[in-house]
């Protein structure tokens, strides 16, 4: 898995986190996105996605 061979990469966590939410993982993807916040707060392409799942989740649990 390329997220193993480069793990500060934060567009690989970026899909890793994808792919876990598009398997219906959604606890899983939020741990990934916050580890990528907690990296680099700036990283664009996950920002706002952990408050948006956190509100889904909340809607419909």
């Amino acid at each position: 898995m390329a997220v193993e061979k480069a793990p500060d990469n934060l567009d690989y966590r970026n899909t890793q986190g994808e792919i876990y939410l598009m398997k219906g993982d959604m606890k899983r993807a939020r741990k990934i996105w916050e580890s990528i916040m907690e990296m680099n707060p700036d990283f664009y392409k996950s920002a706002g996605k952990v408050p948006k799942l956190n509100e889904y989740m909340t809607a419909n649990s």
